[in-house]
């Protein structure tokens, strides 16, 4: 659900509450969004284990899966389901999350965030330069 009103910026989703809760916000508007079902967990668990030994074997960069914060602009902090960082782009690391576009990332869709994750979600990613 999207918060109307105030203009945000991707450092306020420092200020949220540990409640369970994912903060998100994206392009300058906040969404809050319940703690996943477990259905949705145990698909992204899964990509992620893949894509982590993946990653490993070869020694190509890293893999985090969320909570894990994307800041790729000031008025946008996401925090996809699992995420790929190449070890050419190491940089974009950081002591708080990802601050920049990570090569991948995967957003599990479920029946409460689909419309989101596929609409302002996707189209914020492209405009970021995150193929798909």
């Amino acid at each position: 659900m999207a918060q109307r009103g105030v203009r945000l910026t991707a450092d306020d989703i420092w200020e949220t509450p540990v409640d369970g809760n994912r903060y998100e916000v994206i392009d300058g508007e906040l969404y809050v969004t319940p703690p996943p079902l477990e259905q949705h967990q145990r698909g992204a668990s899964a990509l992620h284990g893949y894509l982590w030994q993946h990653v490993r074997e070869r020694r190509l960069g890293r893999v985090y899966s969320a909570p894990i914060a994307v800041v790729l602009d000031e008025e946008t902090g996401v925090q996809p389901d699992v995420v790929y960082v190449a070890n050419e782009r190491r940089d974009i690391i950081a002591e708080r999350g990802i601050e920049g576009a990570p090569d991948l990332v995967v957003e599990v869709l479920s029946r409460s965030t689909q419309v989101r994750d596929r609409g302002v979600k996707m189209a914020r990613y492209a405009r970021a330069g995150i193929p798909y």
